[in-house]
């Protein structure tokens, strides 16, 4: 493999002050990839040694949902995790992609929560791209999570990387508006249509007084600084309740009210290219959270032998 030490040169000469190793998404445990990853990881570490670079070490561990299996997956995966250790990095940022999807959303997220618990036991784990996902993967230890202001609140390494190959001519669509009692962003012309009705409206805006202006007019106009104070508001509420369960029981009586104003925004009309609906296949079963703690169990996974 050729050296690509010049990443890390590239993070040096900007100023950086943490570097990021080069990493690989790994969709399957018997992906190839994962060897290249852990080679790379294996000469990253041996690179900053050699140079003297005194700066914290980020890995990013991108893998697909399969790979977090407790038993076909993290444990298959062995290898890598040796190479993980190799790395010392003081911090992993965790992409797990496509743990909202499919038939069984409930089990994978049984499992993402698993594989957190096991990191975290031995680093700092912040996810990525979770901005739907972070606050439950927090209470089982990660110390947050990242997402886009407005979009790439789900992590789907797949689609983002057809994105990349293919030329934009810019978003889609408007930026969504976070809001809590859903727990993420809503499309604008949703909320437009929301601004008519005075009961859902009052439901929707922002209670926090260092955020928004009274009345939720803030909401319409560019709402990016509302959706990181919010956000932020709602990691300092999770670390306030310092009993697992207490936290458990937070995000299931939210999500319970989250879900009737969800359905009362998808009323207000129908689905289409210019008014977004609200995909509510991962809340229902969210409404579960009561007992995802159980359904981890107390015991990490063996990520290495």
């Amino acid at each position: 493999m050729p050296d690509r030490t010049y990443v890390l040169d590239g993070h040096l000469e900007h100023g950086a002050t943490s570097v990021i190793a080069p990493y690989f998404h790994i969709e399957r445990p018997d992906s190839r990839w994962a060897d290249v990853q852990g080679d790379v990881w294996r000469r990253t570490r041996a690179y900053v040694e050699r140079e003297a670079i005194n700066l914290p070490v980020i890995a990013v561990v991108a893998l697909g949902w399969r790979c977090l299996h407790p038993l076909q997956g993290l444990p298959k995966l062995s290898r890598l995790w040796d190479s993980l250790a190799a790395l010392d990095a003081a911090e992993i940022a965790l992409a797990a992609s496509k743990v909202h999807m499919g038939a069984r959303p409930h089990d994978r997220l049984v499992e993402l929560l698993m594989a957190v618990r096991s990191l975290s036991g031995d680093y700092k784990v912040t996810m990525w791209q979770q901005g739907l996902l972070g606050e439950i993967c927090i209470i089982e230890g990660a110390t947050g999570y990242e997402c886009g202001i407005g979009w790439r609140e789900k992590c789907d390494l797949q689609t983002r990387k057809a994105q990349q190959r293919r030329p934009s001519d810019g978003h889609p669509s408007a930026r969504s508006v976070y809001i809590r009692e859903i727990g993420r962003g809503v499309p604008k012309p949703r909320l437009e249509l929301a601004r008519a009705k005075r009961r859902t409206w009052a439901e929707l805006v922002c209670p926090y007084p260092d955020c928004c202006a009274p009345g939720g007019e803030d909401l319409l106009g560019d709402a990016r600084r509302h959706s990181v104070v919010a956000r932020a508001h709602e990691l300092e509420t999770l670390n306030a309740t310092r009993a697992s369960q207490w936290r458990w029981n937070h995000l299931t009586q939210r999500t319970l009210w989250g879900l009737e104003i969800a359905e009362a925004l998808n009323a207000l009309a129908p689905a289409s290219s210019h008014i977004r609906g609200l995909t509510l296949s991962l809340s229902r079963p969210s409404t579960r959270w009561r007992t995802l703690d159980a359904d981890v169990g107390p015991s990490p996974v063996a990520l290495r032998n």
